[in-house]
């Protein structure tokens, strides 16, 4: 999805790595032969349906999909060796000291990063929590 951040972040990632005439050429590859879905889920869907081999899609979008379907046809493919594909994204939320439930509210949260499918860090800032967590983009069939 090229209005979602994620894709913005990637396109970014690959002109760092390997600078704009690299990126532009990815991109018009993308426009020529790739195809637009409305959402994550949706391409998803497509790899799983057999309608394309791969889509470029944050992780925990597949984990979704596999605890509603179960075994998926799909798989996901880690890049490594410093390639552009193996961009990570940082998210980070926090619960503020001045919070009517901040107990409450930071059981919930450590309760969803420890079932979350992707890696989560607890760290503590002047005392109190703020949970990092990170989405890693791709899937292929």
């Amino acid at each position: 999805m090229p209005t979602s951040g994620a894709f913005q972040e990637q396109a970014v990632a690959i002109i760092k790595v390997h600078g704009m005439d690299a990126a532009e050429e990815w991109l018009t590859g993308l426009r020529a032969f790739g195809k637009t879905y409305s959402n994550n889920m949706v391409a998803l869907k497509a790899v799983e349906n057999g309608e394309v081999a791969t889509v470029l899609v944050n992780n925990y979008y597949w984990f979704a999909l596999q605890r509603e379907k179960g075994q998926l046809d799909s798989k996901l493919h880690y890049f490594t060796g410093g390639d552009a594909g193996g961009l990570i994204t940082v998210s980070s939320a926090a619960v503020l000291k001045s919070s009517k439930h901040l107990k409450e509210t930071h059981i919930a949260n450590v309760e969803f990063a420890a079932a979350a499918p992707y890696a989560a860090l607890l760290i503590l800032v002047s005392g109190l929590p703020v949970y990092l967590l990170t989405t890693r983009m791709y899937l292929s069939r």
